[in-house]
């Protein structure tokens, strides 16, 4: 199996942060979706990521992010 895989501390954090977005969206009452390797991770697929994917409405950036650097985020 050639697949990269992520250490258990790495993994742990990586959802943990994931945690925090997903909520702070929740609190904010901002709709979203959840796309790419976490998405696939949901469905038993396993894929090293280094990003989450979140499509947003686009008169939501502003207050998304607003939210991203409270949480000490970097959005692309």
């Amino acid at each position: 199996n050639c697949q990269p895989t992520l250490s258990l501390t790495v993994a742990m954090n990586l959802l943990a942060e994931l945690e925090a977005l997903l909520n702070a969206f929740r609190s904010a009452k901002i709709d979203y979706a959840l796309c790419g390797g976490f998405a696939l991770a949901a469905y038993g697929i396993v894929r090293a990521t280094e990003d989450t994917d979140l499509p947003v409405q686009k008169d939501k950036l502003p207050r998304i992010s607003e939210m991203f650097a409270r949480l000490g985020f970097l959005r692309e």
